[in-house]
């Protein structure tokens, strides 16, 4: 597996100490020069800002010791700083050419990236050229850790919430917060914190999940990931022409999202959807389209809007489809198989082992919601009677994401249990990591 390198970025020959105390003392000078232009500076007034500090640094550089051959280094990371993301900035940068899923930032200050088409975090090391990459795990090289400063990791998180009028601290320690769409995020990106004491450490526990501003077509999913065979993509995308209510299941990080948003890019145009997530992350493009976005509330959960309401909220706004984008509480899981039942045509993901484990999965949330006037006959009898198919993906022997079943649902149950019939699976004995197979179970 290649090693994936990066922009170039620090070479730690500066000590990150001495950056963030040079950082701290230019600030005011190019806050009173460039003002509000340092918030979204064109690309002129970017490279302005990058001159001026390098005139900067030249002058008050010696206080701290800096070499006329650290001047450049200095500048550029300082530049990263005051117009990007601070450490994330080549990661961004690498985002943006869709090399990356995620960035995480542990407690210890480790950091680590998630490769698009992997589900493991790589550790983010420095080579010996000074440039960040993240390798595999016993990838060997002379390789340093990737360790930013602590204040930089604290001015970069306070930078990404700010855009959203948020920030993390002792009194709300535990802050989710999605970035929105802009120049140097193009799709933008979630964003999950955890600060000190809450997470135990030194530095705060960061993750930020970067979005795609693209569709989901056949070409990717088909072609170049091979979540799925081309016989399967016909079958699904058959299927939702046809108006068929299909489940996705998987755990977490297989590629739910990935396939709902592809499914729900399938919709004729001519039909109106309504989609309700947690949070909104799919992307699909449709003109007669309502998005509408779980809302937690502060620490206290005032204004809180649970999916439960929205899915509701759903129901009455007229829409051909329903498409909700994971279903995690009872009530949500309760109103969308209601809503199917009732004529809506219907896309949802659920987090399950199996399609076996995602029809357990509805009726236990279900009941544990409070709908206990159910029993789990009833609920397997709904189940039935509302969704058509169960697609689920997880990961082959290689750790690649893959759709391991598809399985039909029959609307009469089998002996008191919901009759899943497959369709199609995967067949890992007669696989390889670049050629998967899957078999087609005849009806």
């Amino acid at each position: 597996m290649p090693v994936l390198g990066l922009a170039q970025t620090e070479g730690f020959a500066v000590p990150e100490h001495k950056v963030a105390e040079m950082a701290a003392e230019v600030a005011g000078a190019l806050a009173a020069e460039f003002g509000d232009a340092l918030l979204e500076p064109t690309p002129a007034q970017a490279e302005q800002v990058r001159r001026r500090i390098y005139g900067l640094l030249q002058s008050v550089g010696p206080r701290y010791g800096l070499r006329s051959g650290q001047v450049s280094e200095a500048a550029a990371r300082i530049a990263d700083q005051v117009l990007g993301y601070g450490f994330l900035e080549p990661l961004v940068q690498a985002a943006a050419e869709e090399k990356l899923n995620e960035v995480i930032v542990n407690p210890d200050g480790s950091v680590f990236a998630q490769p698009a088409g992997e589900t493991l975090f790589w550790p983010v090391v420095v080579d010996p050229t000074g440039r960040a990459i993240w390798v595999p795990w016993g990838k060997e090289g002379n390789y340093r850790p990737y360790r930013p400063a602590l204040l930089d990791v604290q001015v970069t998180v306070a930078k990404l919430l700010a855009s959203v009028g948020v920030q993390a601290s002792e009194a709300n320690p535990i802050v989710s917060a999605k970035i929105p769409p802009s120049s140097r995020l193009p799709a933008g990106a979630r964003v999950h914190v955890v600060v000190p004491p809450a997470a135990v450490g030194e530095y705060p526990a960061v993750n930020v999940r970067f979005y795609t501003a693209r569709p989901v077509t056949d070409e990717l999913l088909v072609d170049r990931w091979k979540m799925l065979s081309p016989r399967i993509a016909e079958a699904l995308t058959r299927a939702v022409l046809d108006g068929r209510r299909i489940v996705v299941s998987g755990h977490t990080g297989v590629g739910k999202a990935t396939l709902l948003s592809w499914l729900s890019s399938k919709i004729p145009d001519h039909e109106r959807i309504v989609t309700a997530e947690d949070p909104a992350e799919l992307y699909f493009d449709k003109p007669n389209r309502v998005t509408m976005e779980v809302q937690h509330g502060g620490v206290s959960g005032e204004f809180a809007v649970p999916m439960g309401a929205l899915v509701t909220s759903a129901m009455r706004m007229t829409p051909s489809w329903l498409v909700v984008g994971e279903v995690r509480d009872g009530e949500a899981a309760h109103w969308l198989l209601r809503a199917q039942l009732s004529g809506h045509h219907g896309l949802s993901s659920i987090h399950a082992e199996s399609a076996q484990d995602a029809v357990e999965t509805f009726t236990l949330l279900i009941n544990l919601s409070g709908n206990a006037r159910y029993s789990r006959q009833a609920l397997k009898e709904l189940f039935a009677r509302a969704v058509d198919l169960v697609v689920h993906i997880g990961l082959d022997p290689w750790g690649v994401r893959r759709v391991l079943t598809v399985h039909r649902v029959p609307r009469t149950l089998k002996a008191g249990n919901v009759d899943l019939r497959p369709w199609f699976r995967y067949d890992p004995d007669a696989s390889t990591e670049d050629e998967p197979v899957w078999k087609e179970v005849e009806p």
